[in-house]
């Protein structure tokens, strides 16, 4: 129970200095860049959010469906070609 408690607090001040620095890295950029600058690094950014939870979930739920026996192998070539596809329309 007490390296529960001890891994826990770690993990929790970690989790708030990165939140911080965060934090402190967006006001620095902030002031430094134009206001056009920063309109383009926040677009970038949140395009970037958005493919990573695309190309992240689709090879989560691959792995999950082809480690599965029940799925035949007619199913998994479905499985793998939809995806497949979907990441390179996102891609596009």
């Amino acid at each position: 129970m007490k390296h529960t408690v001890k891994q826990t607090f770690f993990l929790s001040t970690s989790n708030a200095i990165t939140r911080f620095m965060g934090m402190l890295f967006f006001v620095i950029l902030a002031r430094s860049l134009t206001v056009a600058d920063y309109g383009l690094f926040r677009y970038l950014l949140t395009l970037s959010s958005i493919y990573a939870l695309a190309f992240t979930g689709i090879p989560t739920a691959l792995t999950k469906y082809f480690g599965d026996g029940a799925i035949n192998s007619e199913r998994k070539n479905e499985y793998l070609s939809n995806s497949l596809f979907l990441i390179l329309l996102i891609y596009l």
